[in-house]
């Protein structure tokens, strides 16, 4: 049940995030055809655009959908048993762990760096509102990672106790 509600409110955040960006570019065009356009739409749409995207990228690791090349999974499969490859897929989910871990820190250091400048037409939007919100994204991703090396690691000592 706990996974089925995580999946649900990361799918309804990046859901809601394109309802949000597709009305404000919409009014965005009918205001402009009328003469009235909103001076900040563009900023928006390309903060919305950056959110959307690594929410996006969080209901794929939720789905087990994202972009995947399994071409050294496959060779490596012919050669190791089934226990090398739990081994391996445990590496592997490691190696993302640390990739996300340091994009997160990154992204904490360009939030710190960036948040007393304001966007232009946003007044009073700071530019490390955008690295915050890919940074919620990155933690969700993060603990999805985590969450299956430790089912990966159960597995491996299930296996190394038969």
């Amino acid at each position: 049940m706990w996974n089925t509600l995580k999946s649900h409110v990361t799918s309804a955040l990046a859901a809601s995030l394109l309802v949000v960006l597709f009305a404000v570019i919409f009014t965005q065009i009918i205001l402009r055809a009328i003469g009235y356009p909103l001076v900040w739409a563009e900023e928006f749409s390309a903060v919305g655009f950056i959110w959307l995207v690594f929410m996006g990228a969080a209901v794929a690791y939720q789905r087990i959908e994202h972009l995947d090349v399994d071409l050294l999974h496959v060779a490596l499969s012919k050669r190791l048993g089934a226990g090398r490859m739990q081994f391996w897929d445990g590496i592997v989910l490691v190696l993302q762990l640390v990739f996300l871990s340091v994009f997160g820190i990154g992204l904490v250091m360009m939030t710190r760096q960036t948040w007393s400048a304001s966007m232009g037409a946003l007044e009073g939007f700071r530019y490390g509102w955008i690295y915050l919100g890919v940074f919620v994204a990155i933690v969700i991703c993060a603990g999805i990672v985590a969450v299956r090396l430790m089912h990966a690691i159960r597995r491996m000592i299930r296996g190394a106790r038969s």
